[in-house]
């Protein structure tokens, strides 16, 4: 879908976002958005137009480190995020929080190929966990990076040493919910 943006020039540049998820028990070959970007050249976009964010493990961190890491050093303020439609109200929602309101942001969603039935169980499961996010983020104002960088770094299972909770306590939850 990225590559389908740059093609009609909707979009001028595309980031590739991800690190690899938090739930791999080894790192994988590559990063996520190193295979993305190789796919990315490989359907046609230039090169030259790809960057690449390495650092995050999730969305939170897709956001917190495509902001500061290129948005901001670029001087961008009008996005478009590119996801599956299961993702896209919690992409959505994280962005916005994690951006600010000095950002356009537009979500675009990709069909995921998965089947209905697999589909209907990831959008429950992404519901509760949506609902999670914005009970934990509930006190950070948009577009804050100190206390957005504070969450990441004290609390969250995917980047602190010692998180407020456990991803399996983070499981239980929200299979709880």
């Amino acid at each position: 879908k990225g590559v389908e943006l740059l093609r009609n020039r909707i979009a001028k540049n595309v980031v590739m976002s991800g690190k690899w998820s938090f739930r791999l028990d080894s790192p994988p070959i590559k990063t996520e958005s190193e295979a993305m970007k190789e796919y990315a050249i490989k359907l046609g976009a230039p090169k030259e137009e790809i960057l690449t964010e390495q650092i995050s493990k999730d969305t939170i961190g897709n956001a917190y480190f495509t902001k500061t890491e290129i948005l901001k050093p670029n001087g961008w303020k009008n996005i478009i995020v590119v996801t599956s439609e299961f993702h896209a109200e919690e992409a959505r929602y994280i962005f916005r929080k994690v951006l600010g309101p000095d950002y356009k942001i537009e979500v675009v969603q990709a069909n995921s190929g998965l089947k209905n039935e697999e589909l209907k169980k990831t959008y429950i499961r992404k519901e509760k966990i949506l609902k999670f996010v914005k009970a934990w983020m509930k006190n950070i104002p948009d577009g804050n990076d100190k206390l957005i960088k504070e969450l990441l770094l004290r609390e969250h299972f995917a980047y602190s040493n010692k998180p407020r909770i456990t991803m399996e306590e983070f499981d239980k939850i929200i299979n709880n919910m």
